[in-house]
């Protein structure tokens, strides 16, 4: 195991960086070589002005990205011998799809900061087989500063907005010094015992100290439970606050987030609020107590004998510095364990999500054997950082043991020169253990304090990242008054800067109770454009107006309370039919559900399932089939009255008959709607045309007429 050494304190320092997305590797390699070059920053600041796609960066992208950070940029080509010429630390391309930091090679393999994982040793092997040859070396330009910019969630931040913590601090405080000062009294009465009671054969004093100290050890038990009960309430309360204001703030962010993100990451997120939870409460207050009382019992044990309180001192102090030497051994195991436990629950969640696809392609071996080796992977970081922690706990077992020897060996020195008595000594005994207890405790909170830098870093990408909600200037009162128009200009997307855009200068108009159809060949950007539309992404560039106002000035949760979205990948949640129709309101309107069901054409299929509108769905839609769930989304989206209705292709698992009849239904309706579609069918039905090939809006008939010109035949669908 690697320790500190005293002149590492003066070299710079490589930090590790874990990359929170799915495929900013690229990104982290930079912020890490920013921070060694003297330039702080974190993930959460350096992602705010370079954001990156799901597809990630390529090694121009990274070299762009150094020229605006005012790094010098050197890309080479390299074979694994001519390595230890370069300047480090240095980006390698890793396994053709991940960029990793080298830190340092030695004979047997080298170090490499992997954003994914952590700081790790690979062997010569793994070097050989993983680097593909690419190397970029950066170094600061002439223009380069040293300065730091990085977001940190502060206790502050945390306690901000919780009601009633002073009063419960004070509780605790009080509770807790009563408790401290039976701790003190306890020993220095059975030392009075020893000293002067039992020498004199004083019975009725004995009987008086005697019940005295029990009367302590009751009113300390007492006390005890009190304050106990009140950390613990005021641990699940903040807990509670906590876990519905992070809820709050990640329903909040933006799709991207969750997009670029693995499932198991974002819920493992959580795991990370309630350490911070359980560190802050319990862990917080029994450390502050610690170090009042440890401060009260040197000053006891100085009081006895200053030269045998150096000595206790001086054995705190070796348990000190092993936990400071082994403190980045441990961060590394933690930072490599909470990866490995998030990539297992992913892979978990996916195979459970995906099961009917595994099935059908025959992947239940090829899966296990992944989730056994994720699993393994996991074990084996649990297992190195248990050895590390057994390692302090039979160090913190050694040390009490040391301390206990010394206290007895000098106390019974002091004896033999008159300093001590028996009383004395049991009691400085008493002290001794319970200085060092508390000491030991003090150190293990600290290092967990310290440790909770990675919980807060991984919190800290939730907190920080901005959410998609802007301030309302309208309210739900004169939503009412909003009709159906739809005015689209020069809309722009991209999903980062590094990337082309999906569409450019979009610009179109659709007037209330309009259908407009958006046509192209798979991949062209209809999706896109609907999801911007819809609001679930935002533009690059470009405005969206409703009812003739910016939907920046309506606020997005009064525009998507008027627009319903039927998305391909839509999604049932578990309870009844009849909840997922509604839902989940209050107040249902019955006849209108119905009615929404009946143009879905999903009315009849409900009524004919044993328990109607109250048949159970899980969260996959298990009992339905895809045409069925297609329906049902139709019927959700019909039942919140939207303006504007968008539907992605939501009619493609139908049947002719029922798409063509669907479409029949709605258009009576009079509801704006913007509509993907393939089908010739379902495009004849609309009013006018988009054309994603060309961003022109076009009559059906002049788009039929054009695929013709252009030698299409196609008899139903494109």
């Amino acid at each position: 195991m690697k320790f500190l050494s005293i002149t590492s304190i003066f070299k710079k320092s490589l930090p590790v960086i874990l990359q929170a997305e799915a495929a900013e590797c690229g990104l982290a390699c930079v912020a890490m070589i920013m921070n060694y070059h003297g330039f702080k920053i974190d993930m959460i600041s350096i992602r705010k002005r370079f954001e990156v796609s799901s597809n990630g960066m390529s090694l121009k992208d990274i070299i762009v990205l150094g020229e605006k950070l005012n790094m010098t940029s050197s890309p080479v080509r390299v074979e694994l011998d001519e390595l230890r010429s370069l300047s480090l630390p240095c980006i390698l391309h890793w396994s053709f799809n991940h960029f990793v930091v080298l830190k340092k090679l030695s004979r047997n393999g080298g170090i490499i900061h992997d954003p994914s994982i952590g700081e790790r040793s690979i062997t010569h092997s793994e070097l050989s087989n993983c680097f593909t040859g690419i190397v970029l070396e950066m170094s600061p330009s002439s223009t380069f500063e040293k300065i730091e910019k990085s977001t940190i969630l502060t206790l502050k931040d945390m306690f901000a907005g919780i009601e009633g913590k002073t009063s419960v601090l004070v509780k605790v405080i009080i509770f807790s010094a009563v408790i401290e000062i039976m701790t003190l009294l306890i020993p220095a009465s059975s030392q009075f015992i020893l000293d002067n009671i039992l020498n004199t054969g004083n019975l009725i004093a004995l009987n008086i100290i005697f019940s005295f100290i029990i009367i302590m050890i009751f009113v300390r038990m007492l006390f005890t439970w009190f304050r106990d009960w009140n950390i613990t309430a005021a641990k699940y309360t903040i807990g509670l606050i906590w876990s519905e204001s992070f809820l709050n703030k990640l329903i909040s962010l933006p799709i991207n987030y969750y997009q670029k993100r693995y499932l198991g990451d974002v819920v493992s997120r959580l795991q990370s609020l309630n350490e911070i939870q359980e560190a802050f409460t319990a862990r917080m207050i029994g450390a502050t107590l610690d170090a009042i009382i440890t401060i009260f019992l040197l000053l006891a044990m100085g009081f006895y004998s200053i030269t045998l309180c150096m000595m206790i001192v001086f054995i705190a102090l070796i348990y000190a510095l092993i936990k400071w030497a082994f403190f980045g051994v441990y961060k590394k195991a933690l930072i490599e364990l909470i990866s490995k436990t998030a990539a297992q629950s992913s892979h978990f969640i996916e195979t459970v999500r995906g099961i009917s696809t595994i099935k059908m392609l025959s992947l239940s071996t090829n899966r296990k054997i992944k989730w056994l080796r994720l699993s393994t992977e996991s074990i084996s970081a649990s297992i190195k950082l248990f050895r590390i922690e057994l390692i302090f706990r039979l160090i913190s077992g050694g040390i009490t043991g040391l301390v206990a020897c010394t206290a007895i060996y000098g106390g019974s020195q002091l004896i033999e020169n008159g300093f001590f008595t028996m009383g004395i000594l049991f009691a400085f005994m008493v002290y001794a253990d319970t200085f060092i207890q508390r000491t030991i405790n003090l150190c293990d909170v600290i290092y967990e304090f310290k440790m909770l830098t990675i919980h807060i870093d991984r919190l800290s990408d939730v907190v920080f990242t901005e959410s998609e909600y802007s301030e309302m200037n309208y309210t739900e009162d004169i939503s009412e008054n909003f009709d159906g128009t739809l005015e689209i200009s020069s809309l722009y997307f991209a999903y980062s800067n590094y990337e082309p855009f999906i569409f450019k200068n979009v610009s179109f108009t659709v007037e209330q109770g309009e259908s407009v159809a958006f046509v192209g060949v798979s991949g062209c950007g209809k999706s896109t454009l609907l999801h911007v539309i819809a609001s679930l992404l935002t533009p690059t560039k470009g405005e969206i107006r409703f009812s003739k106002i910016p939907i920046s000035n309506i606020g997005i949760e009064v525009y998507r309370k008027n627009i319903s979205y039927v998305q391909q990948d839509d999604f049932l949640f578990s309870g009844t039919l009849m909840d997922n129709i509604t839902c989940f309101s209050e107040q249902v309107d019955i006849e209108f559900m119905h009615e929404c069901a009946k143009i879905a054409s999903i009315h009849d299929d409900i009524i004919n399932m044993p328990n109607g509108y109250g048949s159970i769905v899980g969260d996959m839609g298990s009992i339905l089939s895809g045409g069925q769930k297609q329906r049902v989304f139709l019927a959700r989206a019909l039942y919140r009255k939207p303006k504007i209705l968008i539907l992605d292709e939501s009619t493609s698992a139908l049947d002719i008959k029922n798409e063509r009849n669907i479409n029949e239904s709605i258009k009576a309706m009079k509801i704006t709607r913007l509509f993907a579609a393939h089908r010739l069918d379902a495009i004849s039905v609309a009013d006018r045309v988009f054309d994603m090939a060309t961003g022109t809006l076009m009559t059906p008939q002049k788009y039929f007429y054009s695929l013709k010109i252009n030698n299409y035949s196609y008899p139903s669908e494109l």
